[in-house]
């Protein structure tokens, strides 16, 4: 799907990374498509972990 990638991927769950333009009602009606989805929520990184990733 254009503008997502595949962050992370366990089992069930997965973390999907989305471009700002990327369309997250796509993104959940295709997963749907493959079964059911339990939850879909933005996940925002913390300040310290974007200092982490800034400083290293």
């Amino acid at each position: 799907m254009p503008g997502a990638t595949v962050l992370l991927h366990q089992g069930e769950t997965w973390l999907v990374g989305l471009t700002p333009d990327a369309d997250d009602q796509a993104l959940l009606a295709a997963a749907q498509g493959h079964g059911a989805v339990r939850e879909f929520t933005p996940v925002v990184p913390t300040l310290a972990e974007i200092f982490r990733e800034v400083v290293t």
